[in-house]
């Protein structure tokens, strides 16, 4: 399991066999929580077999070049 920090959002990335572990699923519902009362916004994301860390950066990676091409776009339409 993996706890990521973004601000006011808390991620969890769990593989689907830390998601059938009942002391991982303790240990998750105390730490939500926890997170909660401190005015963080949780949510857990769960993978296949393989961890989502990989696929989250390359997503993010992925949105921020479209956000870019966006906004060039945007920019170019505006000089026309």
């Amino acid at each position: 399991m993996q706890r990521i920090l973004n601000g006011k959002t808390v991620m969890y990335l769990l593989t689907k066999s830390e998601k059938a572990d009942e002391k991982v699923n303790e240990f998750l519902k105390s730490e939500i929580q926890r997170i909660n009362e401190l005015g963080y916004k949780p949510f857990v994301m769960v993978s296949g077999k393989e961890s989502l860390e990989y696929n989250t950066e390359v997503l993010v990676l992925r949105n921020k070049e479209e956000a870019e091409r966006d906004e060039a776009a945007m920019c170019e339409d505006i000089a026309i």
